[in-house]
């Protein structure tokens, strides 16, 4: 991250909405709803819990494509995802 870009992203655990300003006097634009898969009943826990981790990694990696040139990075939302997100652009989560 090594521009003046400002990106802010709101997020719950199946949707996101991205916005960015280039400018400090700018207002911030939405460039990008993601939405995630949602989880389809499997017969076998593991399995299920297996499926239900992959979706959310390509769900954050699908958030993370459009976080490009980013000076800051602004998160917030409902639930546990936002803090998993926060730790996965950190490096410090196991995705």
């Amino acid at each position: 991250m090594n521009s003046g870009k400002t990106i802010g992203v709101w997020m719950d655990s199946n949707h996101a909405t991205i916005a960015t300003k280039e400018q400090a006097n700018e207002s911030y634009k939405i460039i990008a709803h993601v939405t995630g898969k949602g989880v389809l009943p499997i017969s076998n826990e593991n399995s299920s819990n297996n499926h239900a981790r992959t979706l959310q990694v390509k769900f954050i990696k699908e958030i993370s494509a459009h976080l490009t040139n980013a000076g800051s990075v602004h998160v917030t939302g409902t639930g546990k995802e936002q803090e998993q997100f926060i730790r996965y652009l950190s490096g410090d989560a196991p995705v």
